[in-house]
């Protein structure tokens, strides 16, 4: 079962049907030009001298996607728009800008601005207790929190010390369970009951668990179920007339809603899976409704004097917690520089993968949905993008890849820790030199040397390095900005 996380999965390949649905021609229009260069330009994040660029028709057939929905925002707006491909195996009908997608993880960013509209208007405090807010159910008390509460800041930035990092939903057939049943991990939930088994706010462990909490406390708060409270105080003030959190929706009008596949190319049963843990991942939405998000967020950061919240507020969305690269419900996104310039959140779950991405001051970004498990897509899409309109500080250059010695190979093979649910292997196979995740379906990801001690992946503009530290070699990674995260072997 693939669970909504930070992910990456395993390459497949179909025949992808490709079309534009009339509805969208005449949006496309203006920039069309500017479309067609992107769809002719698509580029892994890290160039070699050599490399040919790929077309989004191709690239689609290569990893097995049936559609994509792209949005693209400039000065605050959203400049051009476009539905790529088919909704469904089965019905054949055209993805259009209309057509809603799951967004998994993406609901918690929506989730915590919502929140910081609350914090706003003095109904709760982001240094409040969690507990003194949560009227049906209260987080269990112990000796990681008997001096150390859990306060509602560490739901947002994945700081709570809780338990059970994502979920796998229920299909059609199952009866879902309630929140308070999930929380508790009572039949019918199929998850763990969501504990505190660290201090809070010390460290970064994100938490699908923490956000379910989030949930039941606004519910609380607010005196109304979550989906409603989330319809009424978000999505319609945005204008997010194409997206919901009801999980009952897409019974009611099938035919606006994606199917899902998986990494196989198999189609999800039944077409999705439900999500009753909806602050987490249950979020359906449009790319077009996602770009009203963030651009509500942009024009909160510049402080429009009609913005959906102030800038004070949502300043701290990106404002560094636990990490340099996480915010307040909200991952700022890496760049030539550092942290200081972009904000993203990404979410997948069976069958869907989405990505959005904006600049904290400009005004641009980029809003992607697919019906598929195939998340490099994504950054290939956004490299793309970013290439043929010059956004600043995301291009990486021109790069020379270098050959492997094999004293180097045998000093990185090896097995590192990469958090408590993953870890990466360093391997050779015909010369080339791999790293590759734990978790099922992950791919493996060449390793290209650019430098001495200094490799890259094409997918990832992230450095990696290996250190020596007390007789050990240590895989690290290296940020822009210098920030190095080390992993330690296995023994």
């Amino acid at each position: 079962m693939y669970k909504h996380t930070l992910f990456k999965l395993l390459i497949s390949t179909a025949l992808i049907p490709f079309t534009l649905n009339a509805s969208d021609t005449k949006t496309a229009t203006p920039h069309a030009e500017e479309i067609r260069r992107f769809e002719q330009s698509l580029r892994t994040p890290i160039k070699f001298e050599g490399d040919k660029s790929w077309t989004l028709k191709g690239r689609m057939k290569h990893y097995g996607i049936h559609g994509i929905s792209i949005a693209v925002i400039e000065d605050f707006n959203i400049k051009w728009h476009k539905a790529y491909g088919i909704q469904s195996l089965k019905t054949q009908q055209p993805v259009t800008s209309s057509t809603r997608f799951q967004a998994g993880s993406i609901s918690k960013p929506l989730t915590a601005l919502a929140t910081l509209q609350l914090v706003q208007q003095g109904k709760i405090s982001l240094d409040q207790e969690a507990n003194k807010a949560l009227k049906r159910w209260k987080i269990a008390p112990n000796l990681h929190t008997q001096n150390n509460p859990v306060q509602i800041k560490h739901l947002i930035n994945h700081s709570a010390g809780l338990t059970v990092h994502g979920f796998d939903g229920y299909d059609q057939k199952q009866t879902l369970p309630s929140v308070l049943q999930i929380l508790n991990g009572r039949s019918p939930a199929n998850s763990d009951a969501v504990i505190v088994n660290s201090a809070p706010g010390e460290l970064f462990r994100y938490s699908g668990g923490g956000y379910t909490v989030l949930q039941q406390l606004l519910s609380d708060v607010a005196d109304q179920p979550f989906a409603t409270l989330m319809q009424t105080s978000l999505l319609q003030p945005l204008g997010m007339t194409h997206s919901t959190f009801d999980q009952s929706a897409p019974q009611q009008a099938p035919k606006q809603y994606a199917s899902g596949y998986l990494p196989d190319g198999k189609p999800v049963a039944d077409g999705y899976r439900r999500f009753p843990e909806m602050a987490a991942a249950g979020l359906w939405t449009t790319a077009d409704d996602l770009a009203k998000f963030v651009i509500a967020l942009q024009k909160s950061l510049k402080g429009d004097k009609h913005s959906y919240i102030s800038q004070e507020y949502a300043q701290k969305m990106i404002t560094p917690s636990t990490m340099p690269y996480v915010g307040n419900g909200l991952f700022l996104r890496g760049t030539l520089k550092g942290y200081g310039d972009y904000f993203e959140h990404s979410g997948g779950l069976d069958g869907f993968t989405a990505t959005l991405v904006g600049h904290q001051r400009d005004g641009y970004g980029i809003v992607i949905l697919t019906n598929a498990n195939q998340p490099d897509i994504l950054n290939e899409i956004i490299y793309s993008i970013a290439e043929v309109n010059q956004w600043q500080d995301i291009i990486p250059p021109l790069m020379k890849a270098q050959p492997f010695n094999k004293k180097e190979i045998e000093r990185m093979s090896g097995t590192y820790q990469y958090d408590d649910y993953t870890n990466i292997s360093v391997f050779a196979e015909a010369d080339r030199v791999y790293a590759q995740y734990s978790f099922e379906g992950a791919p493996k990801d060449e390793l290209f040397k650019i430098a001495e001690n200094t490799y890259v992946r094409r997918e990832r503009p992230t450095k990696i390095r290996f250190i020596e530290h007390k007789g050990q070699t240590m895989f690290a990674f290296v940020e822009a900005d210098g920030t190095v995260k080390a992993l330690r072997p296995l023994k």
